[in-house]
């Protein structure tokens, strides 16, 4: 998008939620890579023009559904900032991210498209680099070079992986049990373990594992 929807007058925030709308209207009866701009416009009763007014391509739609539902998230433990070695928040976190997917489950049908999934990666490895500078950094013993690289990319195509095959097995089990088995892979008990495992090969300095 050409800036940040937040900004946007309300007529361009309509335009917006029409060809949003438009998407979810028509990925409900064929593939999304099927879907055509020109088809958008004419779901949405608005012009191409319109459409490029606001996107550059129909994955910078599909990018701003997604990034709608991961801001509500990421706002939503926001307070989790500075407090990385509570166990607690860290679960409830997890537990949030499966019960907001269930309230917005009108999108399930995206999640059948190969972009979704590549985009909803890069959305949640954007927001751990960001929580891994504000924080992990200064408050835990240092994950660093290569191995952070591999921790943040494991997290976000976790949390993917794990909502996606959620929802193919119909939201079972419950959001919050979901949210306890992600957080038993990801967590911090889990990531130190393979931390302190593989320290030495990757030249981190010793530390205790927080």
């Amino acid at each position: 998008m050409s800036e940040p929807y937040t900004t946007l007058n309300r007529q361009a925030q309509r335009s917006i939620l029409a060809f949003q709308d438009a998407l979810l209207e028509l990925v409900a009866t064929q593939p999304y890579h099927k879907i055509t701009v020109t088809d958008l416009a004419d779901r949405s009763g608005l012009t191409r023009s319109t459409f490029y007014a606001h996107f550059e391509t129909k994955d910078d739609l599909l990018d701003s559904i997604i990034a709608g539902v991961l801001d509500e998230f990421f706002g939503s433990v926001d307070d989790i900032f500075g407090l990385q070695t509570d166990s607690g928040k860290i679960l409830e976190s997890n537990k949030k991210f499966f019960r907001l997917w269930r309230k917005n489950q009108h999108l399930f049908p995206l999640l059948d498209s190969l972009d979704f999934g590549c985009l909803m990666v890069k959305r949640l490895r954007e927001y751990w680099q960001k929580l891994y500078d504000l924080n992990v950094k200064q408050a835990l013993p240092p994950i660093e070079g290569n191995y952070s690289a591999y921790t943040l990319n494991f997290l976000a195509y976790a949390f993917t992986g794990f909502l996606k095959e959620w929802i193919h097995q119909g939201m079972q089990p419950s959001a919050d049990l979901m949210g306890e088995m992600l957080y038993h892979f990801t967590g911090y008990e889990a990531m130190y373990t393979a931390r302190d495992r593989f320290r030495h090969r990757f030249g981190m300095p010793e530390g205790k594992s927080g």
